[in-house]
């Protein structure tokens, strides 16, 4: 599981939810099917991974610290540049 604050990959995801799974996933093939089971518990899995963005409760926070302070500097920016903007447009 990454320890600086990343959102997973789907498989390191299931290694960490549900690691029987990730079998499943690394044998993929088109020509073959999943057991009944085993493909709800992987859609289950996949909803959960797309609702969190495949951050784990741990890493979220760490990530949104590390990105927080880039965030606030691009919207400091673009306040400051639509504020010169609106500055030129006044002058005549």
């Amino acid at each position: 599981m990454p320890t600086k604050g990343y959102p997973m990959t789907f498989t390191e995801f299931l290694l960490a939810a549900d690691p029987a799974l990730t079998r499943y996933v690394e044998n993929f093939s088109m020509t073959s099917s999943l057991p009944a089971a085993a493909h709800e518990k992987l859609k289950k899995a996949q909803r959960k991974y797309v609702l969190t963005g495949g951050f784990s409760l741990l890493s979220l926070p760490l990530y949104l610290v590390e990105a927080l302070p880039k965030v606030l500097n691009g919207i400091r920016e673009q306040a400051s540049c639509t504020a010169r903007i609106r500055a030129a447009n006044l002058q005549p």
